[in-house]
């Protein structure tokens, strides 16, 4: 009877490990774009292997951790955006729309000058609106009041 306790308990753990998991991503800075922030990490809370296999139908977590910099003092607005390539192109994802920060995530506003922040994130990866692809997402957190980007990162996702 204990072995079986055990064993109950060994899947469990395994259970939520295996469901709490995260990779950082292998990101690349924006081209062009001047990052304002330094960025610590970016990780889609399901993925374990790149590029991330994100399954249509499927809502994912996905968080940035960074620095913002040393100007302004202090940032009261600020815009999330979160693209697909294409082609060069970048494309709003599918199912999202631009959303206020500091409403919408972890973020608490206004943001001072060389804070770590976490942003957080739910994705959902639309059926209706999404096709098999390998693509390049392009993930920014704008300042509003500069049109600066705090950060600005590329990574590699594969919708199935």
């Amino acid at each position: 009877m204990a072995a079986i306790g055990i064993s109950l308990s060994f899947f469990l753990f395994c259970t939520f490990v295996v469901h709490t998991s995260a990779l950082h991503l292998t990101t690349a800075p924006c081209s062009g774009v001047t990052e304002e922030g330094e960025v610590n990490f970016l990780d889609i809370e399901q993925c374990e292997a790149e590029p991330c296999n994100l399954v249509r139908g499927n809502t994912y977590d996905f968080s940035a951790s960074f620095l913002t910099g040393p100007e302004p003092a202090e940032i009261g607005s600020i815009t999330t955006g979160l693209f697909g390539i294409l082609i060069g192109v970048p494309v709003t994802f599918p199912g999202f729309n631009e959303t206020d920060a500091c409403r919408d995530s972890n973020l608490e506003c206004p943001l001072s000058a060389n804070q770590e922040n976490l942003y957080k994130l739910k994705i959902f990866v639309d059926p209706e609106q999404t096709i098999p692809i390998s693509i390049v997402v392009k993930f920014e957190l704008r300042d509003n009041t500069s049109g600066r980007n705090l950060i600005c990162r590329k990574f590699q996702v594969q919708v199935v």
